[in-house]
């Protein structure tokens, strides 16, 4: 029996550990979880991506020039918050000037503004001199299953929530995904792929091209 018992704790420990990265320098990745501590010879090493899928697809297709990422497939607002707040803290430092945001989708029915702040406080504190930006989420494609829960309607409510960050320590917000063309993901079943959510590679890199545009990025 107590060897049945050991076993079983064994699996479970393994289970839990399964995707989990182990905290350090350098590019580190799970099926579904990124959390890359940059390059320090690349020219934005002193930025962080932070987001859901929609940023893991971001770093899968585009350069971002040795920029720090936090990323996991399916996350929220308050799952970010308390995965970088308890475990990953230190992928942030005073070298950080840049922070770019991007959650909303896997929480758009809810107002989650306050664990937002909470989350921009705690990067403030970490690195003061960081400029913060806040990405409204975009639209999924109307013919798609998603459509049914992250319709226009839910999105431009959570994107308006979204807007009253502005200003908060400092933050600005971002719209490049919902700048033409990435706007058009509403309408348009060639900017995203077949789930009608996740952009397509190309897609991804005209939001990288967005975000240079912008001076979010270098």
């Amino acid at each position: 029996m107590k060897r049945l018992i050991t076993i079983l704790l064994c699996l479970f420990s393994l289970c839990s550990c399964t995707g989990s990265i182990e905290v350090g320098d350098g590019r580190h990745t799970g099926e579904s979880f990124i959390a890359d501590y940059g390059s320090a010879d690349g020219e934005n090493y002193d930025t962080v991506f932070i987001g859901d899928s929609i940023t893991v697809g971001l770093y899968d297709a585009a350069d971002l020039g040795g920029a720090r990422v936090l990323a996991k497939v399916g996350i929220t607002t308050t799952g970010m918050y308390a995965r970088l707040s308890e475990y990953y803290g230190d992928i942030i430092d005073e070298n950080v000037k840049t922070a770019v945001i991007n959650l909303g989708t896997n929480d758009v029915d809810t107002d989650t503004t306050e664990v937002y702040r909470r989350l921009i406080s705690f990067i403030k504190e970490k690195a003061p001199d960081a400029q913060i930006y806040v990405c409204l989420i975009h639209y999924p494609y109307e013919g798609s299953a998603y459509a049914e829960y992250n319709n226009k309607a839910a999105t431009d409510e959570k994107n308006r929530q979204l807007g009253t960050l502005k200003g908060f320590e400092g933050a600005k917000l971002s719209d490049c995904l919902q700048k033409s063309p990435l706007k058009d993901t509403l309408t348009d079943p060639a900017l995203t792929q077949e789930d009608g959510l996740h952009l397509t590679d190309e897609a991804y890199r005209m939001w990288c091209m967005e975000l240079k545009k912008d001076k979010i990025i270098k």
